[in-house]
This record gives C-alpha cells, structure tokens and sequence, in this order.
C-alpha cells in the first residue's frame, strides 16, 4: 500500500506520493480521461475502497487488453469515498464519450486519402521534437501515429492524438497564428496539408471539396463542443450539429418555402445578412449533380 493524494482535473486525475505541498512533484502519475475505464466499489475484503480501471497507451490506434491495469483506492472515510468516486464516476463517462470520438478517425475516409496522397508532407518525429512548421505555417497539420502535445507559455493546453489534427483555424483562415508550439510526446508522423495545395487539387474536383470541408467541419465541431462542454458543463445542446446546420444550408440554397421563412424572421431586425449558396455546379466523381438532399458523405 502507497498514501498518495489524488488530484481531479477536467480532463485529467493526477496520483501523487507527495501528499503535501502546492506542487504536483515530478514522481506524480498523470492519467487523462481517455485512459479512465471504469471506477466500482470493491465489495469484497477492504472496507471504504473502490477500483479504478486504467486503459494504458494505445499502439497504431489500438486499446490492447493487455495494457488494462486495476488500481485500489482506500479512503479514510464513508462520505470521502462517496464523494470521489461520484466525480471518478463523471470522469470514466466523459473518457468513454472521449474514446467513441476519437475511433471515429474522420481523417481516414477515401476522399481524405485522395488528397494526402497528393498534397501531403511527411514529418517523422523523435519523442521531444518540436515541429516548426506548427507555429509557422498555415497548414493543416494530422497526427497518423504517435500523438504532439500543444503548448503556449510553457503550458500544456491540449493533447492531439493519432487520427485527429491541429492547426485547422489556421488553415480556413488562413493565418500564421504562432499561438502553439506543438512537440511530439512520442516517436510521431505527421501529415502536413498546405491551403494552396488543397485548394488547387479540391478547385478541379467540387464533390472532393464538398466532402474534405464536410470533414473538416465535423472536426471543428468536435473541437468546439468539446471546448464548451469543458467551460460550460450541461449547457451544449448535442441536437446542434454539423449535420443540422448542413441540412439547414442546403434547405437555404434550394427551397423557396425556407427561404421565404427565413426571411420573415429576419424582417424583425433592422440589419442582416443575406447568405447564397450556389451548389448547381457541384457534382459528384462520376460527373453527376450532387442531389441536395443529404449531406455528403466518403
């Protein structure tokens, strides 16, 4: 048995040995949510303890078995263990809503494919290297093994691991930021997607665009739910989606009925802005017209 104290973040749960002091000591164990499985009370032996569930580091994209470990946790006290394991409870649920967004790897979809094979740079990585391009380019940056940590002053403000991507404001607005560095945490490949590049494969092909920009928004999507979920816990409605507002601007493009709502409401305001959506020209990789009635898919 070890005494350590447990710190309960947002996003993480460090274990500490140093159990005083205002600092996390550098022997601590740091354990994001991602990694948290599942937390019961242990019925059986010890009283006031409950098992926390820890998956350890996924290898090329897989949660192996064989990194599981179990971790017991005694507390002194009834109403502390009731207490912590209620926050370790919300924890395990957060990690494993966490865990479904990141198997869904949008960057692996056939149209995504097209365009690495064409405009992408490679950048292999040694755990600790830093990638200049990060903060000096405009590009669009996805982790495809190996995982980069973002940090601005010193600080670590988010962890991309493989299959997703960094740098995506960059690359719509097509800035040079320099707000993150981004170092890899481990041996890490890197895909880098110039905007010129992208754009001038995605300007002969308009379904390839429809389906990389439907990528990317749904990305942003995750990023910014995430981020609201994370400041303003309960208060981001999940119905609000990339395929609702998808649906919504194809029914601004095409149906007169919406239009002519839309407009209605909008009359109330002294000033708005009037948005057309021109999709007669976008077709599909065989030449055919892009029906309007769903949002494109891979």
């Amino acid at each position: 048995k070890i005494k350590l104290r447990i710190i309960l973040m947002s996003n993480s749960i460090i274990l500490d040995t140093e159990i005083f002091g205002p600092y996390v000591s550098t022997a601590a164990e740091h354990i994001r949510i991602d990694q948290l499985l599942s937390v019961f009370y242990k019925t059986e032996g010890v009283h006031n303890t409950v098992t926390l569930q820890i998956q350890g580091e996924r290898i090329q994209g897989l949660e192996l078995l064989a990194n599981l470990r179990e971790m017991d946790l005694t507390f002194h006290g009834e109403h502390r263990l009731q207490q912590i394991y209620s926050l370790l409870l919300n924890l395990c649920k957060r990690g494993k809503e966490l865990r479904e967004r990141q198997r869904e790897r949008p960057f692996d979809r056939p149209h995504m494919t097209r365009i690495f094979e064409k405009c992408a740079r490679v950048h292999q990585l040694r755990k600790g290297q830093v990638l200049k391009e990060g903060s000096t380019t405009d590009s669009l940056f996805v982790v495809r093994t190996g995982s980069i940590k973002l940090t601005r002053d010193g600080s670590v403000f988010r962890r991309i691991l493989d299959g997703w991507c960094f740098g995506s404001t960059e690359f719509v607005e097509q800035t040079v930021s320099g707000r993150f560095v981004a170092t890899a945490t481990e041996k890490a490949v890197i895909l880098e997607l110039p905007p010129l590049a992208v754009q001038d494969m995605i300007a002969r092909d308009h379904a390839l665009g429809a389906n990389f920009f439907w990528t990317l928004c749904q990305v942003m999507e995750d990023d910014i739910r995430e981020g609201m979920e994370e400041m303003f816990p309960g208060s981001w409605s999940l119905k609000v989606d990339s395929q609702h507002i998808a649906s919504n601007l194809v029914l601004a493009a095409t149906s007169p009925a919406y239009q002519e709502q839309a407009l209605k409401r909008l009359a109330k305001d002294e000033e708005f802005v009037s948005v057309q959506l021109d999709l007669s020209d976008l077709q599909t990789s065989d030449g055919t017209p892009w029906k309007p009635d769903e949002a494109p898919s891979s």
